[in-house]
């Protein structure tokens, strides 16, 4: 479960540095579907199955909150520094 709560939040992290808000209903309609299925084919217990969708899906948007917080407010911090997010110098 925590593995599965660190990928999501990655992968949550790098959605939110690249898309808008909708990209998060599909992704977490289809992360769903997937453990969903997985856990089926396992022989998980529903209320396991249950339990790894919402932690799924809560790390899932802590991590695109995480990184549209970082994107509007540091990054604009770091532009006017003349630095991109990333830490390398921009080019001129």
């Amino acid at each position: 479960m925590t593995t599965l709560a660190i990928c999501s939040t990655f992968v949550g992290f790098g959605l939110g540095t690249r898309f808008r808000f909708l990209i998060l209903l599909p992704i977490t309609f289809l992360g769903s579907m997937f453990l969903l299925v997985l856990g089926m084919a396992l022989g998980h217990p529903l209320l396991s199955l249950v339990a790894s969708i919402v932690v799924f899906a809560f790390f899932l948007q802590f991590g695109y909150v995480a990184a549209a917080l970082f994107k509007y407010s540091v990054g604009p911090v770091l532009a006017a520094r003349g630095r991109s997010a990333l830490g390398s110098p921009r080019l001129r």
